[in-house]
Formats: C-alpha cells, structure tokens, sequence
C-alpha cells in the first residue's frame, strides 16, 4: 500500500530531466539559404532552432570614471559601456553532421577557403555585413520545457568553428563549439512578458 502511495505521488519540479534546457535560434541570412545543405538540395527558410550543451553569455560591463573628491576617490557612470565579448556556443553533431556544416558554410561564405574572399559562390549582390550578420537568441527553459528567459544578439556571426575528436573507439557524442561576434545584446523575461500579456 505504501509503494503505491509513492508512485501515485505527483513528481517534484525539480526532479524532472534536464536535456536541452538551451535552445540556439536563429535564422540564416538569405544567401546561405541557397546553399545545399539537405539530401533534396534545400535547406529550412524557418528558423533554425538547435539544442546546446553548454553556451558562455558574455558578461556586461559599464565604463566607470574617477575624480579626486575631499581626500578620497568620486566613482561616476560614463554612460558609455565596453565592447560585449564574443559568446561560444557548444553543440553535439546531430546524426547528419547538418548543424556541424551549416556554421562552417556560414564562416566559408564570410570568407571562401577555395578562393580566399568573401562570397566566393556568389549568392548575393550585396557586400554589405548584413549579408552576413543575423539575430541569434539562446532561450533557457524551466524544467517543463517552456520558455522563461531569452538574449538576443544583434548582428551575429561566425567567427570560430572549433575542432572535432573523431574517435571510432570513444562511446561519447561528438561536440563542437562555435563563437560568434554580435554588436548589442537585450535579455528578455518571457515569463514576466507573458504575465503582462
């Protein structure tokens, strides 16, 4: 009576799995959607939305100055704030290695391996960094899978595409990390936002 008593119990919130609790979204800028990167020769003009690993969200920093002030130190804002860090992104390789070549695409594009310039493919007319440079969001997740907290990265793109330890004898999933450049980042509270709503 008693085990059944435990197993009829509802489960704690905090006992509930922890898989991909970060989701990487983003969409690719239009000249990349050319690319081929699917069995069919296409690849997903949607939003492209990938489970993280682990993901470093750089810190915010703000410009503070001094003045000399009755025998001690006078901290003020500058109001200005520091140039934001690029941000690493670490993913396990899916079955098809598609994540794994949709950054590597991307970095080629920015700058071709073959030809050594940008856009050696020539998928677009445009030389402009908006060519290449999208919005980017990491969303975390509650322990019910629901959205709570989004950072938005403005004008993203590749600038790293780490290596990868191809090991026939290792029972470990394959990972690779990539590191983006952004120029501003807004955090949003999903959760507080739909509360208003």
């Amino acid at each position: 009576m008693a085990d059944e008593r435990i197993i009829q119990s509802s489960q704690s919130p905090l006992n509930k799995t922890f898989a991909d609790k970060f989701l990487f979204i983003f969409e690719l800028p239009e000249a990349l959607k050319k690319l081929q990167t699917k069995p069919d020769g296409t690849i997903s003009k949607k939003a492209l939305q990938w489970s993280i690993v682990k993901a470093e969200v750089p810190n915010i920093n703000i410009k503070a100055g001094e003045a000399n002030y009755a025998g001690g130190t006078l901290h003020y804002s500058t109001h200005t704030k520091s140039p934001y860090d690029p941000f690493k992104v670490t993913f396990k390789i899916d079955s098809n290695y598609l994540n794994y070549f949709t950054i590597y695409e991307w970095i080629n594009f920015i700058y071709g391996e073959t030809e050594g310039r940008f856009d050696q493919d020539n998928l677009t007319k445009s030389e402009s960094f908006s060519a290449y440079a999208v919005p980017v969001s990491i969303v975390g997740l509650d322990e019910y899978n629901e959205p709570v907290i989004q950072w938005i990265f403005t004008y993203a793109f590749p600038t790293d595409l780490s290596a990868i330890s191809l090991d026939y004898t290792s029972t470990d999933e394959i990972e690779f990390s990539a590191t983006f450049v952004f120029s501003q980042m807004r955090i949003r509270n999903i959760l507080q936002d739909n509360l208003k709503s």
